[in-house]
């Protein structure tokens, strides 16, 4: 990566992410680490997820500690592009645990549910994945209600599911804080 500029640095993880290859996920798994600034390393996990090879998922893991919540967000939405039963296995501890970052849960909860909507062989149970994310409507009421809207943004990823249809329908009625029925409307 050039050392003296931003935006080189972010053009060359996007070349990287365009070539491809063990060679540029290795390139880009160190950046993901070692990069100081943290807008680069929010490309760097968007251009980790364009590289479709096994050994992106652990190289994209280890972004899930960065000390800066955007970047967490933007690995996590990375891990959702991977789609597979090992994504939801790591990003489920991030909704029963939480996150520094409201963001980061709210992400994380929208994820899951696109990664359970998924046409997968193996993937999470679709009412283990609604339970996770009614759990979170019932307990994770805060500010702006930013994680509930993850919550059912997540649920609206499952487009199939009459269940989670009907969840979304309970937070559209009078008396649900305004932010968090307004996204339940534009979720329906």
């Amino acid at each position: 990566f050039p050392s003296h500029d931003t935006i080189a640095r972010i053009y060359a993880a996007e070349a990287l992410g365009k070539k491809g290859g063990l060679e540029a996920l290795n390139a880009l798994s160190e950046a993901l680490q070692k990069e100081k600034f943290w807008g680069v390393r929010v490309e760097v996990a968007k251009q980790l997820a364009e590289i479709k090879l096994d050994r992106t998922f652990a190289a994209l893991v280890i972004g899930l500690h960065d000390k800066d919540a955007r970047v967490r967000r933007s690995v996590v939405e990375a891990l959702g592009k991977i789609k597979t039963q090992e994504s939801y296995k790591v990003l489920k501890p991030l909704l029963d645990n939480g996150d520094a970052s409201y963001y980061v849960e709210a992400t994380a909860a929208k994820v899951v549910g696109s990664i359970a909507a998924a046409k997968l062989d193996e993937k999470p149970k679709e009412d283990k994945v609604l339970k996770l994310l009614k759990s979170i409507l019932v307990e994770k009421a805060g500010w702006n209600e930013v994680v509930r809207s993850g919550a059912i943004a997540g649920l609206s990823e499952m487009k199939t599911s009459e269940a989670a249809l009907n969840v979304i329908l309970e937070y559209t009625v009078a008396g649900v804080p305004q932010p968090l029925r307004l996204s339940a409307i534009r979720a329906l």
